[in-house]
């Protein structure tokens, strides 16, 4: 059994019955506030879970099903969410600097606010919402990289990456 402390106003404990959280499915879970930090969760399915204000700074998060997952300024910062299934999800005010986005599939999420501060996005599916708020100083993209029509990377301070 695996135990997820969750920093919110009742210090909630979530037992989990599952012998390791890599590749669990962890569909439609509360996990607000939950501390995550350096953990692995590679291939975790997070789909429609409630991640608000979760913390998962330094986490391998890449290949995980996060679509329609509420990540409402939790803490991502130096994550891995590479090839990610990020489809509709909330990523309003999340912070994501340094993350490694490579592949990860954003299509329809609201990133309004997020911070992609100095982030590895080559290949993303950046066809997001409120995507003009966002904060990209520095993050690195490619040829592969999708963008809402209009958007200019360049502009909102993304770099192409080197090569």
């Amino acid at each position: 059994m695996i135990k997820i402390l969750c920093a919110d106003s009742n210090q909630t404990v979530l037992e989990l019955q599952v012998e390791r959280l890599d590749g669990a499915d962890l569909s439609g879970r509360s996990l607000h506030r939950a501390l995550l930090e350096n953990q692995n969760l590679q291939r975790t399915n997070f789909k429609g879970a409630d991640l608000r204000g979760s913390f998962l700074s330094g986490s391998n998060l890449s290949d995980c099903d996060l679509e329609a997952a509420s990540l409402i300024t939790a803490f991502l910062d130096k994550a891995d969410l590479s090839n990610s299934n990020m489809r509709n999800c909330r990523l309003c005010y999340a912070s994501l600097i340094n993350t490694r986005l490579r592949n990860a599939d954003l299509f329809g999420a609201d990133v309004g606010g997020a911070n992609f501060t100095n982030s590895d996005i080559s290949g993303a599916d950046f066809q997001c919402d409120r995507i003009e708020s966002a904060i990209f100083d520095g993050a690195q993209f490619n040829d592969n990289t999708k963008w809402p029509t209009g958007f200019d990377p360049i502009a909102a301070g993304a770099q192409r990456e080197p090569g």
